[in-house]
């Protein structure tokens, strides 16, 4: 008998098992992410995709569609880690169905230590000047220098406990809902070694300070930190926006906790240029 026909019988032989319920659910899962990534999700707006990273990142509004598409409810429980004057939150969420079964977890931590939340623009030079010098530093960046107070940490506490919030719920959603094999983390949780090609050193730390690639840069409101573009909208743009925003029924105070929450920005004067439609668009499908 030659090998061909040996593996012939070899084969039928064998049983194959049929695939369970379990396997199935976690199949169709699968491929139900996948068609509402085709079909709902808008690229930029949901989800991104970092250079260098296989697997496009789940933005929080991604992570929103999920929850309404698999009709779960989540559950954030917080715990309040902040000492020493670190405000500190590491947050539970627990996402079950709509009858109340567990399905998964998932766990988010954030920090007032975090270099985007230390540190804003010196609202002017006199400022900076009358700033005490542990207090104070000079950020270097490729074509200019920045001038940086200390924030004080009680004035991000809001702020950090959403952001533990909302990384632990894209934790939660990427275990439960087997997004996972599609999506990898929010953009803005990658690690240290995602490096922009821009790092920053600063006087008081001679290390290289590792900068996301949706880096954030200070701006110049006090007690706030989020990104300013390099290339602002104009002011017929910014108004657009508002209007958009207006038309979805946003009241003011909601519009700028969602721009910041979703996308670092502070006000809608401070939006780049390339990321407007992104935000746009966004804001045109928003719904109370």
């Amino acid at each position: 008998m030659n090998q061909l026909a040996k593996t012939k019988q070899a084969l039928a032989k064998t049983k194959v098992r049929s695939m369970s319920t379990q396997v199935a659910e976690v199949r169709e899962n699968i491929n139900v992410v996948q068609e509402a990534m085709q079909a709902t999700m808008k690229k930029d707006t949901h989800y991104g995709v970092i250079p260098g990273c296989g697997k496009p990142s789940l933005y929080k509004a991604g992570a929103e569609i999920l929850i309404a598409l698999f009709k779960l409810t989540f559950t954030p429980k917080a715990e309040n880690l902040s000492a020493d004057g670190e405000i500190r939150y590491l947050v539970t969420m627990e996402l079950s169905t709509r009858e109340g079964m567990l399905i998964g977890s998932g766990i988010g931590e954030c920090s007032s230590g975090e270099e985007k939340y230390m540190w804003r623009k010196a609202v002017s030079d006199k400022e900076f000047e009358n700033t005490p010098e542990t207090q104070k530093r000079i950020k270097y960046k490729k074509d200019c220098e920045v001038n940086q107070v200390r924030v004080p940490p009680a004035d991000m506490a809001n702020t950090i406990l959403k952001m533990a919030k909302k990384r632990a719920l894209i934790d939660a959603v990427l275990t439960a809902t087997g997004a996972s094999d599609i999506f990898t983390q929010d953009i803005q949780d990658l690690p240290g070694g995602y490096i922009a090609p821009d790092e920053v050193v600063s006087n008081d730390n001679p290390e290289p300070i590792p900068t996301p690639e949706k880096a954030e840069v200070v701006q110049p409101q006090e007690n706030s930190q989020s990104k300013v573009g390099d290339n602002l909208i104009s002011v017929a743009q910014g108004k657009r926006f508002y209007a958009i925003c207006k038309g979805r029924g946003m009241s003011d105070d909601y519009l700028r906790e969602w721009l910041f929450f979703n996308y670092e920005y502070a006000s809608s004067k401070d939006i780049d240029r390339s990321d407007y439609d992104a935000i746009c668009n966004a804001a045109e499908v928003w719904k109370p």
